[in-house]
Parts: C-alpha cells; sequence; structure tokens
C-alpha cells in the first residue's frame, strides 16, 4: 500500500502553489540511461605554450645581476665586433688617397723633369749674310724675247732724255720761260718717240692695260710740257711744280710695267 501510494504519488506531476495547475507536457522526458562526457574543444590561440622558468639572478663578485642585465651586457658585448670592420673602411679609404697623392706627386716630378731635360742651352747662332739683292727681279707676266728686248730699248733712250732735262731744269723758277721751253723741246721729242715704239710692241692680254695706262701717262705728260709757251714768270713755279707731279705718275705707271716683264725700276725721271 505503501509502495503504491509511493508509485502514485511519482508519477503524478507536482501541485504549484497557490492552487494554480502546471501546463502539463506531452510527454515525461526519458531518463538518461547512459553517462555522456563533455567534450571540450580548445581554440587554436588558447594552445599551451612552453612556459619558460624564470632565470634566477646570477651573482658576480657579489652583486647581483637580473637575466635582462644579462641580455643587455651580451647586447653591448656583441657591438664592438662590428668595430674592427668601420676602421678597416676607415684605413682603405685612407690608404687610397695616399695611393693617389703619391702618383700624383710622380707624375708632376717626372714632368718637372721632362720640361728641364728638353731645355737647351743657349748657343751661339751664326747668321749668314743675305747675299746682295739682284738688280732684276723675276717676271711676273711672260713675255716673249722680242718684246721684252724692244721695250728694254726704248726705255734706254727714254732714261737718257731724263737725265738729260733734270740737269737743264736745275735752275727752277729762276729760269725764263722762253728758256724752260728750249730745255723741254727735247725731252717732248723722246717721249713721242718713246710712245711711238711701244705703240707697235704686241703685249699679252694680261699686259695690255698696264701698256696703255703708260701711253697715257706720256701722252699727259707731253701735253702739259707744250703748256710752257703761254707760262708767265709769275705761274713758273706752280708750272714746275705741277710738272714734277706729272713726271712722278708717269715714273710709277712705268716701274710696274717693268716689274711685270722682270725689268729693274727706273728712277731717272725729273721728279
Amino acid at each position: 500500500m505503501a509502495s503504491e501510494e509511493r508509485t502514485a504519488k511519482v508519477g503524478a506531476p507536482p501541485k504549484r502553489p497557490f492552487g494554480r495547475p502546471r501546463r502539463p507536457t506531452s510527454a515525461p522526458m526519458a531518463e538518461a540511461t547512459t553517462d555522456v562526457v563533455p567534450r571540450v574543444v580548445v581554440p587554436q590561440s588558447a594552445a599551451p605554450q612552453a612556459v619558460v622558468p624564470p632565470v634566477a639572478p646570477a651573482v658576480v663578485g657579489g652583486n647581483t645581476r637580473s637575466a635582462s642585465d644579462e641580455v643587455a651586457r651580451g647586447e653591448s658585448d656583441s657591438l664592438p665586433a662590428k668595430a674592427p670592420w668601420r676602421y678597416g673602411k676607415v684605413i682603405l679609404v685612407l690608404l687610397t688617397v695616399l695611393v693617389v697623392v703619391v702618383i700624383v706627386a710622380i707624375i708632376r716630378k717626372s714632368a718637372d723633369n721632362g720640361s728641364g731635360a728638353g731645355s737647351l742651352t743657349p748657343t751661339s747662332v751664326t747668321q749668314k749674310k743675305s747675299p746682295a739683292p739682284q738688280t732684276t727681279t723675276p717676271a711676273v707676266i711672260p713675255v716673249t724675247s722680242a718684246v721684252k728686248s724692244a721695250f728694254s730699248a726704248t726705255s734706254v733712250d727714254l732714261n737718257t732724255a731724263n737725265a738729260a732735262v733734270t740737269r737743264a731744269l736745275a735752275g727752277g723758277a729762276a729760269q725764263s720761260p722762253a728758256q724752260v721751253a728750249a730745255e723741254v723741246a727735247p725731252y717732248v721729242t723722246a717721249l713721242d718717240n718713246f710712245n711711238y715704239k711701244n705703240h707697235f710692241l704686241v703685249w699679252p692680254a694680261s699686259l695690255q692695260v698696264p701698256a696703255q695706262d703708260l701711253t697715257l701717262r706720256t701722252d699727259e705728260l707731253v701735253h702739259y710740257l707744250s703748256s710752257i709757251s703761254s707760262a708767265s714768270p709769275a705761274t713758273l713755279t706752280s708750272w714746275f711744280a705741277q710738272f714734277h707731279s706729272l713726271a712722278r705718275l708717269t715714273e710709277t705707271t712705268d716701274n710696274a710695267l717693268r716689274k711685270d716683264i722682270g725689268l729693274p725700276a727706273s728712277h731717272s725721271y725729273p721728279t
């Protein structure tokens, strides 16, 4: 009896207080027949790490040093190991500079020795005497021997007349116009003969212009000498001045042609 009541009490749901019935469930939960072992998942971040045991402080000479002090000392001890490499680089740079300086000094010294060896001691130089100037200059423009000989002959006659009129007119404006006219008459004849003979010479094309210039200058001088008949004692001084000027121009033109054919210059005109 007691067991049945106990069974009935066990199967009946318990009553809620205050007389309010509990909501019935669909079925009573079955009791677990086996024991379930819970699975524990350990995350990767929470994996166990090796635990380094604390290092006991070292005792050196009665002084206590911690592990951090030993590490700092180890780093400081390793620093001087790099110093020899730095010193080696500095020594290498200094040696390179020294070698360059030595090479430059050697080059400069050799250059100085070379310049000193190349210098010549002053020696006496014997100068050769220059030969006497030749009276005949080489021809610039070639001409035939016949033309050159004919021009040389007419020039000789003109030079003789130049010298004669120079002596006759030595008195200058102190003479009378009539006396001067008589003295220049032979000279006018010589100038006309000079032009006449040169007129028949066959000059090369390159010498035709200089030969014509000489003819024109000679004709101008002849024409001026004929003006002595109208000169007066008052104008005789200016007449002589113009005469000498025209004579210098004729001489310059004559010498230019002489130079072209290789003849010496003439200085016999009454300049």
